[in-house]
């Protein structure tokens, strides 16, 4: 029995006989161990390693012997005990594994790296889409029970899934009164971006400003760091026929422009500033970090009231401001929505003009969000976490290849006593700080990469949302680790602890041979593989082609070599239409005299940059000036007030007509349209050339039409009319 085998060192033959010698087992068995014990030194001779590493891997043969004989030996006295001492690991086990673990890996670096990269790439991935998740979707939006904060909008009666962006200022009037259904009302001028001059010091400086009624920081549940917030009587003005009023010449700062104007001086309240030459008082500075949820913009540098007191401006046909209130505690949005359909139809017993409109009330939360953005997100997650699959089924791949060739090792384990649970332990070790090491680098991606996207997607996300790392977002972290030691190390570690230690040492893995079972879990990890790799490849190809396809549209504007800026004139010094028709003539004088510069133009509204300016347009071809006999053929168009080579300068086309040019101020109205707007059933396949419409509150002629110019990135067109800044100067200061 204790004969040399063939080829086998004298040290390694040696601790053999003393290992099973010291066993103290029956004769029989004692043959069959040392074979096992033979062929494992065997192996590890032909794979490389050294009679010295051979022999303290296994320490101590006496030690070695009491293992092998508490394996082989069944007291029924001692079972118990040995059950329990082999079910169990202690910390010094886990450690002295854990250890032992690394120093594997760092002998195999490119096995380690790899896997670790697979899998920080996985849950990077899920990880920033997560927090961004988390932050868009699962996290309360950044004010006190924002739970009861609701967007208020118009609809029409015959269609109520369609809300009208916009209020009119009676109806939030209105609102104020109804305490049986919100605690507050208020509203915010969201029509345009408002831009303003700061002109009080050395340096004209151009700020952001928002236009938001008396009540609509108290609605949100914001408070001033300093000051307060706008009184009712600075947007409702006590004298309606005030037709020069446009709120209190008051200003709250935001946190940032306060730091930036007045080094975060305490006693700025009740200092003014100049805004396009007006002194305006400074009442209140709002805390750090403020977001407004309404802004769809730049993020606001001050704040100024709204004037929201009955004029020519704050009609029932104007509707111009974006809504917000807050529900009563306990009030359902149900209950709410019940309650304000039976007061808008009070109302409208009061006021005719109100009934033409109903209201809807939707979650503050879902409108920020947006539904559209909250399917985005929810398809992002589920790909990223495909990706994830299949990253963990690459890696255990690996990790299966890789324990084929240590079954012999984890068999002499097993024969020398160790138990299920201690193998298990000792073949997860190495997953585990993998799949910690992996995880903690794809953690790190996962930020880095939020930051990244956001810095290259400013607007991708609503202002409000702040992906960062939360208590959530890292036990999603963690949980993802979890999830993927499981996947990947777990399948392999049951296969090799499972299997009888005589059937691998005996020849299983020596002959090149592989049993049913283990071709069968192969098998299964190629198929599992393939299958996320087909869906991944497929939902890829439909995203690439959407993206190709977006990429693709024609939008009917070249806008290569095409600059754009916005020009904002003070009222102070351009109080009337004159003075802005002649700045307007100079200025595109100016810049198409420089070098380079071809044409120069202006509009009101930019295309592709949504809808705005959403008009009444009448088809009057039978006028008898009598505007009462119009009011049931009103329509809708959108209206752009254009100036200098505007169409030129796009590269839009008069297709008939007169081309454009610059009419007389008080010559005939004049109007031109696009192909769209001829498309109306309402003009009945006339021809519209020379035709009279009512516009703007006036009437004019249809002297050309222009080819479509899109609204919106998907290169969808509408109704346009084009209106010449020199017969609507006077109508305002358009930006």
């Amino acid at each position: 029995m204790t004969g040399r085998g063939p080829g086998l060192p004298g040290p390694l033959e040696d601790w053999v006989r003393r290992a099973v010698e010291a066993s103290r087992l029956p004769l029989r068995e004692r043959e069959e161990v040392a074979r096992e014990l033979r062929a494992h030194f065997e192996d590890g001779l032909a794979a490389g390693r050294s009679v010295d590493e051979l022999i303290a891997r296994f320490g101590d043969p006496l030690e070695a012997a009491h293992g092998i004989r508490a394996a082989r030996v069944d007291g029924p006295d001692a079972r118990a005990r040995r059950w329990k001492r082999r079910m169990t690991m202690s910390g010094g086990e886990i450690v002295r594994e854990l250890r032992r673990a690394a120093r594997t890996l760092i002998r195999e670096p490119g096995f380690a790296l790899v896997v670790i990269l697979t899998l920080a790439l996985g849950v990077g991935a899920n990880t920033a889409v997560f927090s961004v998740l988390d932050a868009v979707l699962l996290e309360s939006l950044p004010y006190p029970e924002a739970d009861r904060l609701v967007r208020v909008y118009d609809v029409w009666p015959d269609d109520p899934g369609e809300l009208n962006d916009y209020l009119r200022s009676p109806t939030v009037t209105a609102m104020q009164e109804w305490d049986e259904v919100f605690t507050g009302m208020a509203a915010l001028y969201t029509y345009r971006e408002l831009g303003a001059d700061l002109t009080g010091g050395d340096v004209p400086e151009r700020v952001v400003k928002s236009r938001v009624s008396a009540g609509y920081f108290d609605v949100l549940g914001v408070r001033p760091m300093l000051g307060r917030t706008f009184r009712p009587e600075e947007s409702w003005h006590g004298d309606e026929t005030d037709e020069s009023y446009d709120g209190a010449p008051v200003a709250i700062l935001g946190y940032p422009l306060w730091q930036r104007l007045y080094g975060g001086d305490p006693d700025v309240v009740g200092r003014t500033l100049e805004l396009d030459g007006e002194s305006h008082e400074i009442v209140g500075v709002l805390p750090r970090g403020f977001e407004d949820p309404l802004e769809g913009g730049s993020t606001p540098d001050l704040w100024v009231p709204a004037n929201l007191t009955p004029s020519r401006w704050n009609n029932w046909g104007n509707h111009y401001l974006t809504g917000i209130a807050r529900l009563r505690p306990g009030l359902t949005i149900e209950a709410a929505q019940m309650r304000t359909d039976a007061l808008n139809a009070r109302l409208s017993e009061v006021e005719p003009e109100n009934s033409e409109w109903n209201l809807a009330l939707r979650p503050l939360q879902a409108d920020v969000v947006g539904e559209r953005r909250a399917k985005l997100l929810w398809i992002l997650a589920a790909a990223v976490a495909l990706i994830l699959v299949s990253t963990c089924l690459n890696i255990a791949n690996l990790v299966f290849a890789r324990s084929l060739g240590r079954d012999r090792d984890i068999a002499l384990r097993g024969a020398l006593g160790s138990s299920r649970p201690r193998l298990l332990g000792h073949l997860l070790s190495e997953s585990a700080l993998l799949a910690g090491v992996g995880s903690a680098v794809g953690l790190v991606l996962g930020i880095l990469g939020v930051r990244g996207l956001l810095a290259l997607a400013p607007d991708a996300l609503p202002a409000v949302a702040t992906p960062g790392m939360s208590l959530r977002v890292f036990g999603f972290s963690l949980a993802t680790a979890i999830g993927a030691l499981l996947a990947f190390g777990l399948a392999p570690a049951l296969r090799l602890a499972g299997t009888p230690a005589a059937d691998v040492l005996r020849g299983g893995g020596r002959t090149g041979t592989e049993s049913s079972g283990l071709r069968r879990m192969r098998d299964g990890l190629v198929v599992a593989q393939i299958a996320v790799a087909v869906v991944l490849v497929t939902g890829s190809a439909f995203l690439l082609r959407s993206f190709l396809e977006l990429q693709g549209v024609d939008v009917g504007i070249d806008d290569r070599g095409v600059l754009t800026a916005e020009v904002h004139l003070p009222d102070t010094r351009y109080p009337d239409g004159a003075s802005r028709d002649r700045f307007q003539r100079e200025f595109h004088a100016a810049i198409a005299g420089i070098p380079g510069v071809e044409t120069a133009g202006a509009t009101s509204w930019l295309p592709v940059n949504g809808r705005y300016h959403w008009w009444g347009f009448a088809w009057i071809p039978n006028w008898d000036g009598v505007w009462d006999d119009v009011d049931e053929t009103w329509i809708g168009t959108d209206v752009r007030v254009v100036t200098g080579d505007w169409f030129d300068a796009v590269d839009l086309e008069v297709v008939r007509g007169e081309p454009w040019y610059e009419p007389d101020p008080d010559g005939e109205r004049v109007v031109w349209v696009s192909e769209e707007l001829t498309r109306l059933p309402e003009l009945d396949g006339a021809d519209p050339l020379g035709q009279l419409v009512a516009v703007g509150n006036e009437t004019r002629r249809i002297v050309g039409v222009v080819e479509d110019a899109p609204f919106d990135p998907q290169g969808s067109v509408s109704a346009v009319t084009y209106i010449p800044h020199t017969q609507f100067a006077d109508n305002r200061n358009w930006a």
